[in-house]
């Protein structure tokens, strides 16, 4: 077993600097070590003398920060102080960092938390009513008024390592869908998946996948203030330039639509009810519903919250 002679005299060195971690700031330690090592003979190996006992392990905490970084340098050739063979005498130099997560940085990638982020964008809306007054955005005759208005909407972003290789159907089955059960809180269909990213990585020999699930959250309120499911739905104005002149009750035929004019027999559009009858002004526009995606569990991802 090599040698070990303790810390070099006058060789420490250290710094205490003001860095950004996770967009704040906080204070990072960082010192080097300066050990000697006489080794067994002439020709051991570099892991033998980095792995002496008495040179800090990587990990390992000294004076509030963690060793993550070891390397030796060849400086001299000696005699062994007890076998006294020809040998040949190290210095080991240990980098400590404050700033490290010891008990994630120990485990495999696949172990290791995910890393979240949560941030945001906004996307174009229709207002439909005054948020405030819930008065709707129609002229005085009772005509719909298109307004358009920025929303901002949370996104999620879930950084992780998974086994290789990755399977392609992951981004078939759930990219471009929405949740169909709850997820992080947010009721069904309110989670949209963006495309999802998967990169092929070596880690200490061993091939991961770097993966990046990013996820919209699209929350929306009833007049109760409870959060309704299925906000993605594509919901047009109902409107058109056919409508139905009445509603056949019981089981006869529908009657044929017919086209609406003006009053000089031009075509026009006009808003409908639910049935399809030209409503009269005034009358509150109906807005359709239609799916625009699928609905998957995104639960059996396991992407949290965590």
């Amino acid at each position: 077993m090599p040698y070990f002679l303790g810390e070099k005299d006058g060789a420490n060195s250290g710094e205490l600097a003001l860095v950004t971690k996770n967009n704040l700031p906080t204070s990072k330690l960082t010192f080097q070590r300066v050990y000697q090592v006489i080794a067994d003979d002439a020709n051991q190996s570099e892991a033998l003398i980095l792995s002496t006992t008495g040179i800090p392990a990587l990990y390992q905490k000294v004076s509030y920060a963690y060793c993550v970084k070891k390397s030796g340098q060849e400086v001299a050739t000696v005699k062994h102080p007890v076998t006294g063979i020809l040998s040949i005498l190290w210095e080991v130099t240990c980098d400590f960092d404050s700033n490290l997560d010891a008990e994630e940085a120990e485990k495999t990638p696949t172990e290791k938390k995910p890393k979240i982020r949560w941030y945001g964008q906004s996307i174009e809306e229709v207002l439909e009513k005054d948020v405030i007054t819930g008065k709707p955005i129609t002229t005085v005759p009772g005509e719909q008024i298109l307004i358009t208005y920025p929303v901002a909407i949370a996104i999620l972003e879930v950084k992780r390592f998974e086994n290789y290789p990755f399977s392609p159907d992951t981004i078939f089955e759930y990219q471009n869908t929405t949740n169909s059960e709850p997820f992080y809180g947010a009721p069904i269909g309110t989670a949209l998946m963006l495309p999802i990213e998967a990169e092929e990585t070596i880690i200490d020999g061993e091939r991961y996948i770097a993966s990046t699930y990013r996820i919209q959250f699209k929350l929306k309120k009833n007049s109760s203030g409870a959060y309704i499911q299925d906000t993605w739905l594509a919901e047009p104005l109902h409107q058109g330039t056919k409508y139905f002149p009445h509603l056949v009750i019981g089981s006869g035929d529908q009657p044929p639509a017919q086209v609406a004019a003006d009053a000089y027999g031009n075509p026009t559009t006009v808003n409908l009810s639910e049935t399809g009858l030209k409503l009269p002004p005034g009358f509150p526009p109906v807005f359709l519903k239609f799916n625009k995606h699928r609905k998957v569990d995104f639960n059996l991802l396991s992407l949290g919250p965590y």
